[in-house]
């Protein structure tokens, strides 16, 4: 009995919790290696992308009028990323709490910086909503059509 108590140790020590239900609860597990470097690799290869679209952008002129929000938003994603990393390493280590109750009040945070970057942006090919009417009008001046929807 202590042999298989031994084995089950052994293997829930080369796991990582990944996933959690509503009621907060961890319901998968992943690699240690992966649960180690995935948000960081992810959260970089992002940021790399968001980046890159400053310099590739046809209309990369209108993203330097809101540069100032657009570096924002990428600082408040590495830090939404950074916490749920310190997280998910936190309940790793074995402090178990309600991982919800913990990481919705930040999504929250978030998505209302989400909104107040959407809300600065003007018209170009990456951010926003992307429609057929609003790339058309993307080099009329007169374009009323990004500032409607504020």
């Amino acid at each position: 009995m202590s042999l298989n108590w031994i084995s089950q140790n052994k293997s829930n020590r080369l796991k990582t919790a990944s996933h959690w239900n509503v009621k907060g609860e961890t319901d998968r597990t992943i690699s240690r290696f992966r649960g180690l470097f995935l948000f960081p690799i992810i959260s970089l290869g992002i940021t790399a992308i968001l980046l890159a679209i400053l310099k590739i952008d046809p209309l990369k002129t209108n993203i330097q009028e809101f540069k100032g929000y657009y570096y924002g938003f990428i600082i408040a994603f590495l830090a939404y990323f950074l916490y749920f990393y310190v997280l998910t390493l936190v309940w790793n280590l074995g402090w178990i709490f309600n991982f919800s109750l913990a990481i919705i009040p930040v999504i929250g945070i978030l998505m209302s910086d989400v909104g107040v970057f959407v809300s600065k942006d003007k018209p170009n090919f990456f951010i926003g909503i992307p429609t057929s009417w609003t790339l058309n009008e993307v080099g009329n001046k007169n374009s009323q059509t990004w500032l409607k929807a504020l």
